[in-house]
């Protein structure tokens, strides 16, 4: 979940993970 390294894809992060 990148949205624990880069807060400003937090939301980004869902779709990556």
């Amino acid at each position: 979940d990148l949205g624990q390294v880069f807060p400003s894809f937090e939301v980004h992060s869902e779709v990556e993970d």
